[in-house]
C-alpha cells in the first residue's frame, strides 16, 4: 500500500465530525449503564471545547486530563483537539511526585478533572461545578491539520527522568483508518480497559471514533478479571479487544473461552508465550494477532495473524509492518541484514511521534535519518531477526527496558529512584520471568559503607515515588555489586552468582512449613519472616492458593480475611497455632497493636474479608479484630434477631475487653448489628466512643413492598432465595432469575440460566453455582458444599432480621461513610432518615458504590479517616 498516496491527510476530529454526519443517532461510547451518541458525543465535547477557547486555549496548547476512564474522559479527549489543543492524560492513581513532574514539564495550561483538586496552582476545569449548556454545540471548524500535536504520552526515562512522547494527528489516523491488519466497521464493539495514560487507549478510542463504531469503557475493577471482562463482552456485545500479553496468558489460563466469540483478539506488549497461545488458538476468536509496537510510533507498528497451530511451535512473530509503517532490521551501522541474522528494528512512516518532549538530546539519538532516504526513522532498541516468510520475529532488548503488566518500564527510573534514598550506594534492577510468563522485576543494591538496609526501609521510600507496578518484587542488599572492566556493574557476573540464602532461622515448624509454601508459590529464594505476602509478588488468587495449601497441608482451616491483614509468614505462623489452640472459634484477630481495639462485624455471609483493604491503611499500634457468627463454623443454628445477634457479640467481645469505652464498626447489614450493640452497651452503661457504619441502612423504611424487590437487594445472593422456600426439591425459572441478578450485584459473577435450569436437583443447583463462584475466586477452593449451604442459610436469615429491625435513637458519636453511586437494581440507604435517629453524626463520601467502595483505592481513604477519629478520640 502506499502510504503517501492512501493516507487520509485530515486531524482526528475532523474525521469524527465526519463520522457524526453519517451515524449521528448510533452509540458513540458506553460506560455501565450510561451511552452517548455520535450527535450527543459531538455537541458535548464541542461545548467544552467552545469553553476552552473562552477560557483562552490557542492552538498546540497542553490541557491536562486528570480524569479516571469514563464518558468524561473521552469528551474532554475530544474536546481539546477541537479546541486545537494537545491533551496530556494524567492518571490520578500516579504518585504525587510523578504526577508533579509531568505537569511541569508539559506548563501545562489548564487542568480538566471531575472535582477541583486544591493542592495545584493550575487553572482547573471541574466538570462537576461547570454548565456548559450556554455554549454551543456547533463545531468549531478551526484551522488544524494532521500534522498538529494531538496527545503528550509519558513512558519510563533511561534516565530515570519520564519522556513525554510526542504524538501528532496523523500518527492516530494512519494507525485506525485504511489499514491491511484489522478492517474495522461500524458494526465493531470495542472494549475500552487500558489506562488512559497507555497508549492502547489510542486504539480502543479512536479505532472505534473513527469509524462509525462504539467504544465500551470497561471500569478499571472489571477488566483485570477474567470472569467480569468476560461478561462485559457479553453484556454489551464487544466483538474487539486488545490485551496485554501478560493478561492475555493469565485470562486464557482463567477463562479459556474467554475471547472465542470476539472478531478481532489483539494482544502485545512484550514476547507471546507460545503455549497460552497454543492454548487460546483452541477457543479462537475469528482474528487472532500478536501485535507489536512502541509508542513513539503510536501504539501498533507490526501485526501477526495466527492462523494455524502449526505456524507457532516454537516462537509468535510480531509479523509485518502495519499500513503506512516501514520496518528495517539494520546492524550498528544502518545497514540491512540478511535473512536469519539478528538486528535492530528501526521504524518509519506516518506512525512517527514528533520526538520527546524537551528533550532534544534524547530525541536526536532515538530519531535518526535513513542512511539512503534521508527519512526520519525511529530506533527501537529491539533485536529482531527476519524468518524465511519474512516476518519479523523478536528476540529481546539491546537496553534493559521490560515491559510488566503492560507498562513499559525503564529500569533506569527505578534505578534512579532506588539510588536516592540514603544508604544506598548503587543498584541493578532485571526483570524475570514467573508464572503464566508474568515478569517480576528484582533489585540488587549496594549499600553505603558502614550502612544497613532492610528491603522494608526500601520499599517503603518507593511506594512515594513510583507507581506500583515499577516496585521490584524481591531486593538483594550487596555490600559490594560486581564490576566489569569498564566500570559498569557487571550484570553477566551477576547472573552467574549463586544468591541462594540459608532460610531465616524459625521459631517453629510451622513457620518452616509456610515458608516452603511461599517459595513453591511465589517462585522466592529472598524471603525473610516479616515479609508482606502482597509485597513480594503475592495477589488474592495466590492468597486463596496459599489458604488451600495450608488446610490441605497443615490441616488449618484458617479464615480468608485474616490473610489479607496478617500476611507475613510469622503472622500467618500464628494465625495457624492459634486456630489449633483457639477456644473461642467466634473472633479472629486480624491485626495485633497495642492501641484500644476496634471491633467489626460480619456480612450477612458471616465474611470480613471486606475490611482488607480497610485494615491495611488503619496504624500498626491498631489492634482490630472481628466477629464469626454462629452457624458457619459449628453445628449450632444461626441467631434469627439482630438483637439475639447483639447479645451474642457483647458477651464475645467481653472477654477480650472486659469494659468501655468501646470501639465499633460494621459495613451494611455488619452496621445494623454494630448499631444494636452500641444501644445495648448504652443501657447497660457501658460506653460506646465512636462507631462506624459503612453504608448501613436505617432500617425505617427498606421500599420493598414485593417479594421480587426483595430479591434484588444487596443481601439475597442465592442463600435468601433457597432459605425461603426451605430446602425446595428445584429452584424455578422466576428463583433462577432473581437468584442469578443477586449473584451478579454481589459477587459480579455472570452464571447462565440454563446452568441452573438444567441442575435435576437443589443438591446440583448448590454444586453449579459454588463452583462458578470458586472459578471466580470469590470462595476459597476449600470450600464444601456443606459450608456453601451453611452460609446460604446464614443470609437468608440475616437478610430477614435486618428487614424486621426497627433501631432507636441514639446520642452518640457515629461516623458514616457513604458511596457516591449507586447501582443498578439496589436500593440506596436513605440518609436522611439517620438524621431522625441521631444527634452527633458526620457523613464521608467516598468513590464507588455499595459493593466496591469499601476497595481500593476508596479503602486507604476510609481507613485513614478511621484512623483520624480514632487517635483524635483515644488522645
Amino acid at each position: 500500500m502506499d502510504a503517501k498516496n492512501s493516507y487520509i491527510k485530515k486531524p482526528v476530529h475532523v474525521i469524527f465530525e465526519e463520522q457524526v454526519l453519517t451515524f449521528a443517532d448510533k452509540t458513540a461510547i458506553r460506560f455501565e449503564d450510561t451511552q452517548l451518541s455520535y450527535e450527543q458525543l459531538n455537541s458535548k465535547a464541542n461545548q467544552l471545547a467552545h469553553y476552552l477557547r473562552d477560557l483562552g486555549v490557542q492552538q498546540g496548547d497542553y490541557i491536562g486530563i486528570f480524569i479516571e476512564r469514563s464518558l468524561e474522559m473521552v469528551i474532554s479527549f475530544l474536546a481539546v483537539l477541537k479546541s486545537g489543543g494537545v491533551y496530556v492524560p494524567l492518571d490520578p492513581v500516579y504518585p504525587k511526585e510523578r504526577l508533579e513532574f509531568m505537569i511541569e514539564d508539559t506548563q501545562i495550561s489548564k487542568l480538566i478533572t471531575h472535582r477541583q483538586n486544591d493542592e495545584t496552582s493550575i487553572t482547573q476545569i471541574s466538570l462537576a461545578d461547570i454548565s456548559l449548556e450556554e455554549y454551543p454545540k456547533s463545531n468549531l471548524n478551526l484551522d488544524s491539520t494532521a500534522e498538529d500535536l494531538a496527545y503528550i504520552m509519558y513512558t519510563s526515562g533511561s534516565t530515570g527522568r519520564p519522556k513525554g512522547i510526542c504524538i501528532p494527528h496523523k500518527g492516530i489516523v494512519r494507525l485506525v483508518k485504511n489499514t491491511n491488519y484489522i478492517d474495522i466497521k461500524p458494526t465493531h464493539i470495542f472494549a475500552q480497559i487500558s489506562n488512559a495514560c497507555f497508549d492502547a487507549a489510542t486504539f480502543e478510542i479512536w479505532g472505534a471514533l473513527l469509524n462509525g463504531g462504539q467504544s465500551v469503557i470497561i471500569a478499571r475493577e472489571n477488566a483485570l478479571v477474567a470472569s467480569r471482562l468476560k461478561k462485559a463482552f457479553t453484556d454489551y456485545n464487544i466483538n474487539v479487544n486488545f490485551i496485554t500479553t501478560a493478561l492475555f496468558n493469565q485470562f486464557v489460563s482463567q477463562e479459556p473461552k474467554i475471547f472465542q466469540n470476539l472478531d478481532y483478539l489483539l494482544f502485545g506488549g512484550e514476547g507471546a508465550n507460545t503455549y497460552w497461545v497454543q492454548e487460546a488458538f483452541k477457543n479462537k476468536p475469528q482474528h487472532l494477532m500478536n501485535v507489536y509496537g512502541p509508542t513513539e510510533n503510536t501504539t501498533f507498528s507490526t501485526y501477526y495473524c495466527i492462523e494455524d497451530i502449526d505456524s507457532i511451535q516454537t516462537t509468535v512473530p510480531i509479523g509485518k509492518a502495519i499500513s503506512y509503517t516501514e520496518t528495517y532490521v539494520l546492524n550498528s551501522d544502518l545497514q540491512p541484514v540478511v535473512n536469519g541474522e539478528v538486528g535492530e528494528l528501526y521504524l518509519g512512516g506516518m506512525g512517527l511521534a514528533h520526538g520527546y518532549l524537551n528533550r532534544p538530546q534524547i530525541t536526536e539519538k532515538a530519531f535518526v535519518k535513513h542512511p539512503d532516504t534521508q527519512e526520519t526513522i525511529y530506533k527501537t532498541g529491539d533485536l529482531v531477526r527476519l524468518n524465511d516468510k519474512q516476518d519479523i520475529e523478536y528476540i529481546g532488548r539491546i537496553d534493559h527496558q521490560v515491559k510488566i503488566r503492560g507498562f513499559r518500564i525503564e529500569m533506569g527510573e527505578i534505578e534512579n529512584s532506588i539510588a536516592h534514598i540514603p544508604g544506598v550506594n548503587k543498584t541493578l534492577v532485571v526483570a524475570e520471568d514467573t508464572q503464566f510468563s508474568h515478569k517480576k522485576l528484582v533489585a540488587y543494591v549496594e549499600q553505603k559503607k558502614n550502612m544497613t538496609l532492610t528491603k522494608h526501609e526500601i520499599r517503603n521510600a518507593l511506594k512515594a515515588k513510583i507507581p506500583d507496578y515499577m516496585i521490584p518484587s524481591d531486593f538483594v542488599i550487596m555490600d559490594k555489586l560486581p564490576i566489569n572492566e569498564n566500570g559498569k556493574i557487571d550484570r553477566k557476573a551477576i547472573a552467574k552468582m549463586d544468591f541462594t540464602c540459608p532460610p531465616p532461622k524459625f521459631d517453629n515448624e510451622t513457620q518452616s512449613k509456610i515458608y516452603r509454601l511461599w517459595q513453591n508459590i511465589l517462585s522466592l529464594d529472598h524471603i525473610e519472616l516479616d515479609d508482606n505476602f502482597f509485597e513480594v509478588g503475592g495477589n488474592s488468587l495466590l492468597a486463596t492458593q496459599m489458604v488451600f495449601d495450608i488446610q490441605q497441608q497443615l490441616g488449618c482451616s484458617l479464615p480468608l480475611e485474616s490473610f489479607y491483614s496478617q500476611a507475613t509468614i510469622k503472622e500467618i505462623a500464628e494465625l495457624v497455632t492459634n486456630s489449633a489452640q483457639d477456644n473461642n472459634p467466634y473472633i479472629v484477630l486480624l491485626k495485633k497493636g497495642t492501641s484500644t481495639p476496634i471491633f467489626l462485624f460480619p456480612d450477612l455471609a458471616g465474611d470480613n474479608a471486606l475490611y482488607a483493604d480497610i485494615i491495611k491503611y488503619l496504624s500498626n499500634e491498631q489492634t482490630v479484630y472481628c466477629f464469626r457468627p454462629i452457624g458457619i463454623h459449628d453445628e449450632k443454628k444461626p441467631l434469627k434477631s439482630i438483637a439475639e445477634m447483639a447479645e451474642f457479640y457483647i458477651e464475645q467481645m467481653k472477654k477480650i475487653q472486659p469494659q468501655g469505652p468501646y470501639i465499633l464498626g460494621g459495613l451494611s447489614m455488619a452496621g445494623t448489628v454494630a448499631f444494636e450493640v452500641t444501644q445495648k452497651l448504652n443501657k447497660q452503661q457501658d460506653r460506646v466512643s465512636l462507631l462506624f457504619l459503612l453504608d448501613t441502612d436505617s432500617g425505617l423504611d427498606f421500599s420493598l413492598v414485593t417479594l421480587g424487590n426483595v430479591f434484588r437487594m444487596l443481601p439475597s445472593v442465592v442463600h435468601n432465595i433457597i432459605y425461603q422456600i426451605y430446602r425446595p426439591k428445584k429452584l424455578n425459572n422466576r428463583l433462577i432469575k432473581d437468584t442469578l441478578l443477586a449473584i451478579q450485584l454481589i459477587y459480579n459473577v455472570e452464571i447462565s440460566p440454563n446452568e441452573l435450569a438444567n441442575c435435576k436437583t437443589e443438591q446440583q443447583q448448590y454444586e453449579c453455582i459454588l463452583h462458578r463462584l470458586k472459578q471466580a475466586n470469590k470462595f476459597p477452593q476449600s470450600t464444601t458444599i456443606e459450608k456453601f449451604k451453611k452460609i446460604s442459610d446464614l443470609v437468608g436469615l440475616n437478610f430477614l432480621a435486618v428487614l424486621s429491625y426497627f433501631p432507636k435513637k441514639y446520642q452518640g458519636k457515629v461516623v458514616f461513610f457513604k458511596p457516591t453511586e449507586s447501582p443498578k437494581h439496589f436500593t440506596a440507604v436513605n440518609y436522611k432518615k439517620w438524621h431522625k435517629l441521631l444527634n452527633n453524626m458526620d457523613i464521608h463520601e467516598v468513590p464507588g458504590n455499595h459493593f466496591n467502595f469499601f476497595l481500593l483505592p476508596s479503602a486507604e481513604t476510609i481507613g485513614k479517616t478511621m484512623q483520624s477519629y480514632i487517635t483524635k478520640e483515644l488522645q
